[in-house]
């Protein structure tokens, strides 16, 4: 058998620059936010009324955010300002 070096060779130096880019990278990636937040859009560009469309509103929207109670307004994941449940815009998608 052959001794001598071998392939890995853990010197004190290569051990701390190792543990020290891994930490680095560790607390840049903590860094960075876990998702973007798109902007919300205007009631106008959205073409946001108060009433239903057919029986379709706001309040089955996955994007609605409901108030305080049932009837109360609300919020939007999409549209700016407050929402009625009763609301209905092009952003509408059905709760699954």
């Amino acid at each position: 058998m052959k001794t001598g070096k071998t392939a890995f060779d853990p010197t004190r130096r290569r051990l701390l620059r190792g543990t020290a880019t891994v930490f680095a990278a560790g607390i840049g990636a903590g860094l960075l936010p876990d998702t973007a937040q798109a902007a919300k859009v205007s009631k106008a560009a959205m073409l946001y009324q108060t009433h239903p469309h057919g029986s379709v509103s706001c309040a089955n929207c996955v994007h609605f955010e409901p108030g305080p109670s049932p009837s109360a307004m609300g919020a939007c994941t999409v549209v700016a300002g407050s929402i009625s449940p009763r609301g209905y815009c092009i952003a509408y998608s059905p709760r699954v």
